[in-house]
C-alpha cells in the first residue's frame, strides 16, 4: 500500500472533492477505481489500497489521460 498521485495541467473542473472516485482504464476497458484522499493544486492523491474493481468492465475506446465519468456509458 501507498500513496500516489495522478498529475494534471490543472485539477479537472468535476472533482472537488475527496472521496471521489477516479476510474482507471485498460486494454479498452474501465476495470475499476481508487477513491481521492486529497486534491491539490495539480495533483490528486489516493492510496493504493483503496482499489475498488468493478463488477462487470465496460469498455472505453479512445481514452487517453482524462476522461469524465458521466460521459462513460455504463457508468
Amino acid at each position: 500500500t501507498g500513496k500516489y498521485y495522478w498529475s494534471f495541467n490543472k485539477v479537472p473542473k468535476g472533482l472537488k472533492e475527496t472521496k471521489s472516485k477516479i476510474y482507471f482504464a485498460t486494454k479498452g476497458f474501465i476495470r475499476g477505481y481508487f477513491i481521492v484522499k486529497e486534491i491539490a493544486v495539480c495533483k490528486v492523491f489516493f492510496n493504493s489500497n483503496s482499489w475498488k474493481p468493478i463488477k462487470k468492465e465496460i469498455p472505453i475506446t479512445h481514452c487517453q489521460g482524462f476522461r469524465y465519468a458521466n460521459k462513460v456509458e455504463g457508468l
